[in-house]
């Protein structure tokens, strides 16, 4: 547990960061400009493309040790794990936890098929990727004018026990969330850019039939839908609003309009106040009775602004969080995995961390060396599924609540965003 004197005094919001543009990626989007446009990932933030380096192609002929980016004990194959799917620049990975086996799902000819190419842009990505009911959705996507989302192709991936099945157009959107039932899918056509237009969301099944008339989002983006609505943000990137999906009246949710979100779910959202000199602290809100619970942070640590990174508990009492670390000189050090006990207010850092920079400066396509690698996290049941990528390769652990992190050797391929198939339920002696 940390003490009440905690504080991100030296790696707090920067007062001075354009608005929307995330602080790590402030930091490092001069150099991960090379790999990730040359890569095709759609980052959510505004990178120019730029030569790749004069030595690039060559030192990716040459072989590679493939560095371990999680620490642990090894995860024991076994049938009951599930699947995962991984979303990275012009893939989608099946990662059969049972056999540990990974595979490309073939979607980019598939998909692109399906949709017509010139309709998602030139370098099509996986933007958003969630578990529902059968299988998971996916939205594929590329970026307008400005690096705004342009409207892409949301996909229904039925998936089971035997591997997943062909992909289903369901509808064309800029972003999307789950329903609170986990089978229907909140779509949204925002205007590029966000706030320039009115925006428009409605519901639809896995078989793409609308459920909802078309519902104006007043130039907000979706986040979540929630207990009380669909929890949406500002252009801006900044503050949290309620929007009631029948009548459409707009209404606070109990984020200050220039507080940043870090993760949202059905029942909470958590946020951090916009720095203005001091201690900073994370806020989680109940959407349910308004309850506001502050959690102390350890020194010079910040919460990752990288697209959809935490994740709340299927019970919304825990908060899993990955966390950036910087030294004295504002330097960044790795990323460490934390889980935040709601009702206690206590904040642990799970084993197996922190995951280290990049280390891999001449590899095609992957964040540069000294940056920090990408940590996304993900619950199942009790568990929790964590996923690092370099840009170029990727690593899949597991942590069942107590214990040591459970760790997969690294798999090829990046993977910026992933879900977890239902079923996908390790043991919880694993």
């Amino acid at each position: 547990m940390v003490d009440g004197s905690a504080d991100v005094l030296s790696s707090g919001r920067d007062p001075d960061r354009p608005p929307g543009w995330p602080v790590r990626w402030r930091l490092v989007a001069a150099a991960a400009a090379v790999a990730l446009t040359g890569a095709g990932i759609t980052l959510g933030v505004r990178l120019t493309g730029q030569p790749s380096p004069p030595n690039a192609a060559a030192a990716a002929k040459q072989p590679q040790t493939v560095p371990a980016m999680l620490g642990g004990a090894r995860l024991q194959p076994d049938a009951s794990l599930g699947t995962l799917l991984l979303g990275g620049p012009g893939e989608l990975r099946l990662l059969d936890a049972g056999d540990q086996s990974s595979a490309p799902l073939g979607w980019a000819k598939g998909l692109l098929g399906v949709s017509g190419p010139s309709r998602l842009g030139p370098s099509p990505g996986v933007r958003q990727i969630a578990s529902v009911s059968g299988g998971v959705v996916a939205l594929l996507g590329s970026d307008a004018a400005g690096g705004y989302p342009a409207i892409g192709a949301v996909f229904f991936i039925p998936v089971t026990a035997r591997g997943a099945a062909a992909p289903r157009l369901i509808a064309w959107a800029s972003y999307l969330a789950v329903a609170l039932n986990q089978r229907d899918i909140w779509v949204e056509q925002a205007s590029a850019p966000p706030g320039r237009g009115p925006g428009r969301t409605w519901l639809v099944n896995e078989t793409g039939r609308r459920l909802s008339p078309a519902l104006r989002l007043h130039g907000q983006v979706l986040l979540a839908a929630t207990v009380r609505g669909l929890l949406t943000q500002g252009p801006s990137g900044q503050g949290a609003s309620l929007i009631n999906p029948a009548s459409g009246a707009m209404r606070p949710a109990g984020v200050p309009g220039d507080a940043f979100v870090v993760a949202a779910g059905p029942d909470d959202v958590a946020w951090q106040p916009a720095y203005r000199g001091g201690p900073c602290w994370l806020h989680i809100t109940s959407l349910r009775d308004g309850t506001d619970t502050v959690i102390p942070l350890p020194p010079r640590t910040f919460p990752d602004d990288y697209p959809a990174p935490a994740a709340f508990g299927p019970a919304g009492r825990r908060l899993a969080l990955p966390m950036t670390t910087t030294n004295r000189e504002d330097r960044i050090t790795g990323t460490s995995v934390y889980v935040v006990d709601i009702g206690l207010r206590r904040l642990i850092r799970l084993p197996g961390g922190p995951v280290p920079l990049s280390a891999i400066p001449a590899r095609l396509g992957a964040v540069p060396a000294g940056s920090p690698d990408i940590v996304s996290v993900h619950w199942a049941g009790s568990g929790l599924w964590i996923v690092a990528t370099d840009g170029q390769d990727s690593q899949v652990a597991y942590w069942a609540g107590a214990g040591p992190l459970r760790v997969l050797g690294p798999v090829p391929g990046a993977a910026y965003t992933f879900a977890v198939a239902p079923g996908a339920t390790p043991a919880a002696s694993r």
